[in-house]
């Protein structure tokens, strides 16, 4: 999964989080559109770009670009991308650049050429660790973005816990319940995009509840893999929740990532009696 792809899902869903990153929390964020914006006739694409609303705005354009991932040629693309966007698009005449880095450690060192314009104000470069580092954390638990943000930077190890949490605060502060399901599937991203070697069964167990989990696009992914693979053994398309019901890998690492075997067991549509037997079997 691309990170900058999950970025841009978030900051679609969430783009007060994006002022709030640039510390500009009192921008209105409804005064923008929010999207990546491709330029004419080079193949280039700028990550995220925050245009005002308005035709006639004075406000600034924000020109985001979300680089997790270690690039020496990085900058000079970068501000390939903006000069040819600033091109495109004469009626811009404020500007500023943000690039979001997990760490420093992944910004490259081939910066001589741009030496003026990453020292201006024009150019803002954010590390996240060192961003929530210096937030207090009351100001962290208070925004829902900053959370995500934290988790994206998250060790492996606690990222899953952390992850619960989130969802249940999800659950408890999104009114709508569209957007709520929404939310829920972004965390699960997000947690994806952390815990790539977990299995689908465990993240949807440990995200989301029974209910929740058979309204979510992935119980649908899991449906349709079983089918596929239920049409290609020869079986009959009304074995299908057998064959659902029958993935028990995970059992013992939920249980032991705290969740009860009730638990468990609703999720997996399963009896207490199996969850248990299951995890016996997988012990021995």
């Amino acid at each position: 999964m691309k990170t900058d792809s999950l970025l841009h899902n978030i900051f679609i869903k969430l783009p007060s989080l994006f002022f709030e990153l640039i510390g500009q929390p009192d921008i209105n964020p409804q005064a923008y559109k929010f999207d990546s914006v491709e330029v004419k006739q080079t193949g280039f694409r700028i990550d995220g770009v925050f245009a005002p609303v308005a035709a006639d705005s004075d406000l600034t354009v924000y020109l985001s670009e979300f680089q997790f991932y270690s690039d020496e040629k990085f900058y000079r693309r970068f501000f390939a991308e903006i000069f040819l966007y600033l091109r495109h698009h004469d009626d811009v005449e404020r500007w500023q650049a943000v690039v979001i880095y997990p760490t420093r450690k992944l910004e490259p060192q081939d910066t001589l050429a741009y030496e003026v314009l990453l020292s201006s104000w024009q150019v803002q470069r954010i590390y996240l660790d060192e961003l929530l580092a210096s937030i207090p954390s009351d100001a962290i638990e208070g925004s829902l973005g900053l959370k995500m943000m934290e988790l994206i930077i998250e060790k492996k190890e606690t990222a899953m816990a952390s992850a619960k949490k989130l969802r249940d605060r999800v659950s408890r502060e999104v009114a709508s319940g569209q957007t709520d399901r929404q939310m829920l599937e972004l965390i699960e991203t997000l947690v994806s995009y952390k815990l790539a070697t977990f299995t689908k069964e465990e993240l949807k167990a440990m995200i989301y509840t029974e209910t929740e989990f058979k309204q979510s696009k992935l119980y649908q992914s899991i449906k349709e893999e079983c089918f596929e693979e239920a049409k290609l053994e020869g079986k009959l398309e009304g074995k299908l929740e057998g064959k659902l019901e029958g993935k028990l890998e995970a059992v013992n690492g939920l249980l032991a990532l705290g969740l009860s075997a009730e638990q468990v067991a609703g999720v997996f549509e399963l009896t207490v009696e199996q969850v248990r037997q299951a995890a016996k079997s997988q012990s021995n």
